[in-house]
């Protein structure tokens, strides 16, 4: 049920929501979802309270990076946007989806070695920025072309996944909450 309603809340067009539905139910049963739900809640209060603070950040600058974590998950995130975007594009959801549990190892290794609000002013944006670009695909105001699908394990929050041709962005599981 959650899955559905998840599903229909992104209002797709009707001849998807059977295979959203099929593909977020295939995601929910992979091992790595849990994880990256709880990794993606911690991404989205990283980037609220850095909005309470004033904090301001453009984009992730790739050579801007210093630990070898972040460098990582900047790179898993344009192979995944690489990987996934075909995917998405053909109606393969379900693949579409899967695609994101590869993110599990370098999301893990960025919060356990990487702290985001230092002292260092460019740094600490660069890493918000990176933190951002995870969110960016999931936002409401994201391109229509975006396939979205939250599970609600609870009742404040919701896995979302999202895929933004438009910037060729993708997202993985990022945790919202209400």
């Amino acid at each position: 049920k959650d899955s559905v309603e998840a599903v229909l809340s992104q209002r797709p067009p009707l001849m998807d929501v059977v295979r959203r539905v099929e593909a977020v139910e295939a995601f929910r049963r992979l091992p790595e979802a849990e994880s990256l739900a709880a990794a993606n809640k911690r991404v989205a209060n990283l980037l609220r309270q850095a909005a309470a603070k004033g904090e301001s950040y453009s984009r992730a600058e790739s050579d801007k990076l210093k630990e070898p974590a972040e460098r990582e998950l900047y790179s898993a995130l344009a192979i995944t946007a690489s990987d996934a975007k075909g995917l998405y594009e053909r109606g393969d959801f379900t693949g579409f989806l899967k695609t994101f549990a590869a993110l599990k190892g370098p999301v893990d290794a960025f919060f356990d070695s990487v702290m985001v609000m230092v002292d260092d002013r460019e740094l600490r944006r660069n890493r918000l920025a990176l933190l951002a670009r995870i969110r960016a695909a999931t936002s409401s105001g994201s391109s229509p072309g975006t396939i979205r699908a939250s599970i609600v394990p609870q009742a404040d929050a919701g896995i979302t996944f999202g895929l933004n041709p438009a910037a060729s962005v993708v997202t993985a599981c990022v945790l919202r909450s209400s």
